[in-house]
């Protein structure tokens, strides 16, 4: 399903093994770029263990949820954004400039970003999308005619 990384010859990579200053898991920042434009991010809790809950918003931090998916995973009291929020979203806004499209994933410890992968096929490709306007909002998005 993601021809473009066939060629890539495989390492093997070793970093630091990042956790909060109190042991808990680190929380997963998804930015989704379209169109070289942020459009939302995903805060994702349980990917470390592969349990994953996760609720989506805007650049301007408000709750997006609802084009996703019928009912929200995390409550309100779960969600803690964190103080460099900001910083996040401005290195996704400068690095999905670059790309048709790109999902950025950050980290936020101990008050340091991290930046974990750039993505260029999120789920394959394949994410479900509860509202089908927003989807087609989103696929307008993305110019592919100046791709060679």
């Amino acid at each position: 399903k993601q021809w473009a990384y066939k060629n890539i010859p495989p390492v093997i990579m070793v970093e630091p093994y990042l956790q909060n200053a109190d042991g808990s898991d680190v929380t997963d920042y998804k930015f989704y770029c379209y169109g070289g434009e942020l459009i939302y991010f995903m805060y994702s809790l349980g990917e470390a263990h592969h349990q994953v809950r996760n609720v989506k918003f805007s650049p301007e931090k408000e709750l997006i949820d609802q084009h996703f998916k019928k009912i929200c995973q995390l409550k309100p009291e779960e969600i803690h954004l964190p103080e460099n929020i900001d910083e996040m979203i401005e290195i996704a806004r400068k690095e999905g400039k670059k790309f048709p499209h790109l999902r950025l994933d950050m980290y936020s410890v101990n008050g340091h970003v991290y930046v974990g992968e750039y993505t260029f096929y999120s789920n394959g490709g394949f994410i479900n999308i509860y509202d089908e306007e927003y989807s087609q909002y989103l696929a307008d998005k993305i110019d592919i005619t100046k791709i060679k």
